[in-house]
């Protein structure tokens, strides 16, 4: 199931001069987590630390 981890704002739509009107939520999903842990490790490890709701 993806969850929620934040939202890409109007400031950061605008600053990337992305073709956007509205803000974006940003999603991650288990495969995403997977890929993290297996390809990734250290930087999942210090992330999952930080930010404890979304990374079990």
């Amino acid at each position: 199931m993806n969850k929620q981890i934040g939202i890409i704002n109007n400031k950061v739509i605008r600053l990337l001069n992305l073709d956007y009107d509205d803000e974006l939520p940003i999603y991650i999903g288990e495969d995403n987590i997977k890929h993290m842990q297996k390809e990734h490790l250290e930087d999942y490890n210090k992330y999952r630390r930080q930010n404890t709701r979304y990374f079990k």
